[in-house]
C-alpha cells in the first residue's frame, strides 16, 4: 500500500465504499444509538451530535493522516 497524506487519504478504495453505504446503513443504527445513550446517561433532555459518524481507520505501516483535535 502507497503511503498515505491527507490529501490521499480519503480517496482510498475503503473510504469511499464506507460512506457510499453509511447514509443507509450506518448512520441510522449510530442515530439509535446516541439518542438511547443520550437518554439513559444524561436524561430525556436535548443533546447534540455529530450527524454523521466520522471513524478513522489506520492502515498498518503507514500513518496517521489528519491533524490533533483542536475544538472544544
Amino acid at each position: 500500500m502507497e503511503r498515505l497524506t491527507r490529501k490521499t487519504g480519503r480517496s482510498t478504495v475503503f473510504h469511499t465504499a464506507f460512506y457510499q453505504e453509511s447514509e443507509s446503513k450506518v448512520r441510522p443504527l449510530y442515530r439509535l444509538l446516541v439518542k438511547s445513550f443520550a437518554a439513559e446517561v444524561l436524561g430525556t433532555g436535548a443533546c447534540c451530535f455529530q450527524s454523521a459518524p466520522t471513524f478513522r481507520i489506520h492502515f498498518p505501516v503507514n500513518v496517521a493522516v489528519g491533524d490533533f483535535r483542536t475544538d472544544g
